[in-house]
């Protein structure tokens, strides 16, 4: 088995990687070769999910930043072994991306005090079908692995920081005529003439260029195939024109989607391949002290990388790498070992100072001037005196066979199953608690705000717990109210595209994947429940516990009279909004009570409504 010197230089370690010939789906002599060099080293925690190798640093910091580079390559073309010459390294890999994965193995064996964690992840098959790409494979079997507050990829950018990516899709628009013979066309629709104007449409496209995070973005729409025709003498009935459309990374898959599908209506648009963009975030801390640190000019990423993927997952990601990105996949690929070098001295330099200016200010305001002690368990978040003193003794070494296990609908089950362990082993001990439901767009200058850091002070000097969504908002504010207050302050999160995760007023926090595994959670540690106002996740949660008590469901929470309350005000919200008559065609779907009209009181008679009698309740 080839071996690596950790001990060496970037430049040699990077001549070590490229002779280890890795061409995408034959990663296991190079996978082995970093795994056994990874697990030499005792600050680290090393996991391998196939050819893909994860190491983690634990030391409890409040910020995680994942550096992440393939090791595949495309075939070789009679560029191996490496050579050095003037001060450059040529062979395969040297540029996409072995001096991009060298520096991540030498900050790895030489970095046991960083004052952020870091994830260290080496993955394969990035130069194929997306299929099989490794981290893709991670983030779905394995997403707490890659859990982080920034992320730093690796790929070659001529070792300035390229923000985001912009995402792609491609369509096929179909015009469509009548065939006939060309020596009577009159008779018929020529399908190739009528896209014309579909082609006079790209013609006149006027690309959107947005800014983000005070990048210019520039989005593109462009014809890159056009197919049709029967036959030499025949008019054709159908022509094609494929259309690639490169978007800004603040549109998602489904906007983007529907840009097109406007902007050629109303010819019949098919869509055949989609990637999402990755926003920039540079407006994090992490990413602010990381552009401090490299400095010069920070520039968009117009093409795709693979740090849509850690956007997916909330995390937000940069391509910072040493080599030419048009040198990829050339027969001549070569880096400067200038680069290399450069690259691993200021990701040091970040990685080992502590974040000032306007970092170390952002962090101050969100924790009151003070870093906060944080401790991972998995999906679960400990901090302050949450933080147990137990560590994990046994790690589960996978098999080097066949991974497609990881993909099917038991082994989701049982993922599914491990959040309910997760929750109910996290939150068995907690004891009373309230949950407070509200927006996650309350700013912080809005009295709902202070309302809701209010209502978690007060629920703690009442002896509660508080329990929100863990977001930002509202759900911020009540678990700041309740952490200030000195009580349990506890975040129950939720996977979603773009959201940032937990708010750092959390000291339990867990992260969903499944929204009904984390309304069981609310249910079951939850005595009472708090609205404050929001919009449809908070009434989805409200009118979850109004039903789970009218039917009896729940029988220990609220209170008789705190119900009667809640379920008249239900029953009031349900009536403004309820069809009038008539806007319902369908009158026999309707409940009995909908047909009579009501006054101010719920009936003519202005009789009040009660309640449904409960049954089952313990009182």
């Amino acid at each position: 088995m080839p071996t690596l010197d950790l001990t060496a230089d970037a430049v040699t370690l990077t001549r070590q990687l490229v002779d280890i010939e890795s061409v995408s789906r034959d990663e296991g002599p190079i996978a082995d070769a970093v795994e056994a060099a990874l697990r030499a080293l005792p600050h680290l925690v090393v996991e391998r999910r196939g050819n893909t190798v994860v190491a983690r640093t634990e030391l409890g910091r409040r910020e995680r930043v994942v550096l992440a580079g393939h090791l595949d390559t495309v075939p070789v073309n009679d560029n191996l072994p490496s050579r050095l010459e003037d001060g450059i390294l040529h062979g395969l890999g040297t540029c996409d991306m072995k001096g991009g994965d060298a520096v991540i193995l030498r900050l790895a064996a030489t970095l046991t005090e960083p004052v952020h964690d870091l994830t260290f992840v080496l993955y394969e098959c990035e130069e194929i079908d997306s299929q099989f790409n490794g981290l893709r494979l991670l983030s779905e079997s394995d997403p707490a692995l890659l859990v982080a507050d920034f992320a730093v990829l690796m790929e070659p950018s001529n070792a300035v920081v390229e923000a985001g990516c912009q995402g792609t899709l491609r369509v096929e628009v179909r015009t469509t005529g009548e065939r006939a013979h060309s020596a009577r066309s009159w008779r018929g629709v020529n399908a190739i003439h009528a896209a014309a104007d579909v082609l006079q449409r790209l013609r006149d496209y006027r690309p959107r260029k947005p800014v983000i995070d005070g990048l210019e973005y520039h989005e593109g729409l462009n014809a890159v195939f056009v197919r049709g025709g029967v036959a030499g003498n025949v008019l054709p009935d159908e022509c094609v024109v494929e259309v690639n459309h490169r978007f800004a990374p603040d549109r998602s898959e489904e906007e983007a989607l529907a840009f097109v599908t406007d902007y050629f209506a109303p010819y019949e648009v098919t869509l055949t391949d989609t990637a999402p963009g990755a926003l920039p975030g540079l407006d994090r801390p992490a990413a602010r002290a990381f552009i401090d640190a490299v400095g010069g000019e920070v520039n968009p990423k117009f093409g795709w990388t693979d740090v849509a993927r850690f956007t997916a997952l909330g995390v937000p990601a940069v391509n910072f790498g040493p080599g030419d990105p048009m040198l990829a996949h050339k027969q001549e690929e070569h880096v400067p070992v200038a680069q290399v070098l450069r690259c691993e001295e200021q990701l040091r330099a970040w990685l080992t100072t502590e974040p000032t200016g306007t970092a170390g200010q952002a962090v101050g305001q969100n924790r009151g001037n003070h870093r906060v002690k944080a401790k991972f368990k998995g999906p679960i978040v400990q901090r302050r005196d949450q933080i147990d003193g137990s560590t994990t003794d046994q790690r589960l070494l996978d098999s080097r066979g066949p991974t497609d296990w990881v993909h099917t609908d038991p082994w989701r089950v049982l993922r599914i199953q491990a959040e309910f362990v997760e929750g109910f082993g996290a939150l068995a001990e907690l004891g009373s608690a309230v949950a407070v439901f509200g927006s996650a767009r309350t700013s912080t200058d809005e009295p709902a705000y202070a309302q809701g850091i209010e209502v978690g002070r007060k629920l703690v000097d009442a002896g509660f717990a508080v329990i929100t969504g863990g977001g930002p908002g509202a759900m911020e504010a009540a678990n700041r109210g309740a952490s200030e207050a000195g009580g349990v302050s506890v975040g129950l999160g939720i996977e979603l595209p773009f959201e940032a995760g937990l708010n750092d007023w959390c000291d339990v926090g867990i992260n969903f994947r499944y929204f009904f595994v984390r309304k069981t959670m609310f249910v079951k540690y939850s005595q009472g429940f708090i609205v404050l106002p929001g919009g449809m996740g908070t009434l989805d949660e409200l009118f979850e516990a109004v039903t789970l008590v009218q039917t009896g469901k729940v029988t220990e929470f609220p209170g008789r009279a705190a119900r009667r309350r809640l379920l008249v005000g239900a029953h009031r919200l349900a009536a403004r909004h309820r069809p009038r008559r008539g806007q319902d065609r369908c009158e026999r779907h309707r409940p009995a009570h909908a047909h009579r009209r009501r006054g101010r009181g719920g009936r003519a008679d202005g009789h009040r409504p009660r309640p449904p009698r409960l049954t089952g309740e313990r009182h």
